[in-house]
């Protein structure tokens, strides 16, 4: 099918439709995610969830994200840093990923993220949210990624 202009995406379905009834909780992920200054924790974790959340776990979820690298590059989980400036677009993306797998909401938008992270780690990423049951509306103008609706 060719592409024409922006197109929409959800999945998976059937998590989508119960959660438009609900609206839990939704995030939102833009094209270019906004980094405070301060430590990767901080980054990850939402503020008030730091006790729920496992080093293990941010750990498994920048691995995930295949972010090992930054973890021993900035010096752990708990070295502050001014993020914007030793950050890729595409780590930011990346970085904001794992966040919201960690957050698991029951929803997602996420407003072209395929500019930052390319065809296939979308279609990775796109993947992990359904594997944790996150669903989620992609609003973005590539042809063949995730599922459309």
């Amino acid at each position: 099918m060719p592409c024409s202009g922006r197109r929409l995406e959800s999945g998976p379905a059937e998590k989508a439709a119960s959660c438009v009834r609900r609206w839990t909780r939704f995030s939102f992920l833009p094209q270019q995610p906004y980094l405070t200054p301060g430590t990767l924790r901080h980054l990850l974790v939402q503020t008030g969830r730091e006790q729920d959340i496992s080093d293990e776990r941010i750990l498994a979820a920048v691995r995930d994200s295949e972010l090992e690298s930054l973890v021993e590059r900035v010096g752990g989980l708990d070295v502050e840093r001014d993020w914007p400036t030793i950050l890729s677009l595409g780590e930011r993306q990346q970085l904001a990923i794992a966040r919201l797998i960690l957050a698991r909401p029951s929803f997602a938008i996420l407003d072209r993220v395929s500019t930052a992270l390319g065809s296939a780690r979308l279609t990775q990423s796109l993947q992990r949210l359904t594997d944790n049951s996150i669903a989620y509306m992609n609003f973005d103008e590539a042809c063949g990624v995730g599922r459309s609706v």
